[in-house]
């Protein structure tokens, strides 16, 4: 078959169930479709549905998913889009089906104002932007924070039955700690740090995985409690109430049998300059860009774990 052969569509509310078969036949995951409209329904940004499906006899073939963002830097708000969901279904791999979707999505991008696009790869979306003539950024970094915990909840979740009730005291002793999205505090207007915009809006959005905001000594921790506690970003006033809050974080995590806790933070930044002199860290995601624009101030640029799709 070659391009002509297939059609291109926009994503949109109409064809969420051909997004959750590629889904199911390509990984074998089962989404709901609450889950996929509610992760793509991205209107808070003034935007959403910057995606592209590709048909084959009026059959979904393969997919470009990508999710708007609104940035902030130093007072202003701009739109990117972090791309994330990119497979095609076995029998149509090789015929370029990847980079018909991007060009495509990319044009939509560009209509809507977005000044650029990025990516955390894996192995495969790496190879496949070079071809768009994506860039290289850095490397995110990992930890592992250890709690002196056998990791006993983490052998719940493995387990069917003890996964439900694992998750379901997870989410008690959350809603407990939790508090409201207004607490995170706005970025100063004067910050040279360009990073995803987290405002309640935001963690609205992001009600569609168990996460919540919790204040520990006083440093807000955005997490979520799974095989391990995993942080998608903290604020924190000194480096004294960040030990502080970890070793508060260690406590929930231990209560919850969990032995380590996870960060992915950028470097060269304050949480992870603090983390890089009291643990050992890791190589982790290659951040990989396509620039619409200019003058885009990449080296201001702080990802955060909690920018991920799935977070």
């Amino acid at each position: 078959m070659t391009h002509a052969d297939y059609e291109f569509h926009q994503l949109d509310d109409s064809r969420f169930e051909d997004v959750q078969f590629i889904f199911r036949e390509v990984f074998n995951k089962h989404y709901s479709l609450s889950y996929l409209k509610a992760k793509y329904d991205t209107s808070w940004t003034g935007v959403k549905h910057l995606c592209f499906l590709a048909y084959a006899n009026n059959q979904p073939a393969a997919f470009y998913g990508a999710i708007p963002q609104l940035f902030t830097y130093k007072g202003e708000r701009f739109l990117a889009a972090h791309t994330c969901d990119s497979f095609t279904m076995p029998a149509h791999q090789r015929k370029g089906l990847h980079k018909q979707l991007a060009l495509r999505t990319y044009e939509v991008m560009k209509a809507a104002g977005v000044r650029f696009v990025y990516a955390y790869h894996s192995e495969n979306t790496y190879h496949s932007c070079k071809k768009l003539d994506w860039k290289e950024h850095v490397h995110i970094r990992r930890f592992f924070i250890p709690t002196g915990m056998p990791p006993w909840g983490k052998v719940m979740r493995r387990l069917p039955l003890l996964r439900t009730l694992h998750a379901k005291l997870a989410k008690r002793l959350l809603q407990k700690l939790a508090v409201p999205a207004a607490a995170w505090q706005p970025s100063p207007s004067n910050k040279a740090v360009m990073q995803v915009d987290y405002q309640p809006s935001f963690f609205d959005y992001k009600s569609f995985t168990p996460n919540a905001i919790v204040n520990l000594a006083g440093a807000r921790f955005w997490i979520k409690a799974e095989g391990v506690i995993v942080v998608g970003a903290v604020q924190f006033d000194d480096e004294a109430q960040l030990e502080q809050g970890l070793s508060a974080l260690k406590g929930l995590a231990r209560k919850l049998g969990l032995s380590r806790i996870l960060f992915q933070t950028a470097p060269g930044f304050p949480l992870n300059q603090w983390l890089e002199q009291q643990y050992e860290g890791y190589e982790s995601w290659l951040v990989g860009y396509l620039n619409f624009e200019e003058d885009i101030p990449l080296a201001d640029w702080e990802m955060r774990y909690g920018d991920l799709d799935t977070f």
